[in-house]
């Protein structure tokens, strides 16, 4: 489905996306702040320290699958 605010989270997508009932053990605050934490990397937002974090979790998930095949 393509948004009307290409690779952004358009106002209509987040009123939806923020108008359910948010995951068991989530709060409207922290599903707010990855709708937000997605919305930045679209437009190329990305801090040092969340680039470090992806990177950290990239190698982690590749140490696992190693291990497993």
């Amino acid at each position: 489905m393509a948004s009307d605010a290409d690779a952004r989270i358009s106002a209509t997508e987040r009123a939806a996306l923020l108008g359910g009932t948010p995951p068991s053990g989530s709060t409207p605050e922290q599903l707010a702040g990855i709708v937000d934490r997605f919305d930045r990397f679209a437009a190329g937002g990305m801090n040092a320290a969340e680039r470090s974090a992806i990177d950290g979790a990239s190698a982690r998930l590749q140490a696992t699958i190693a291990t497993l095949s």
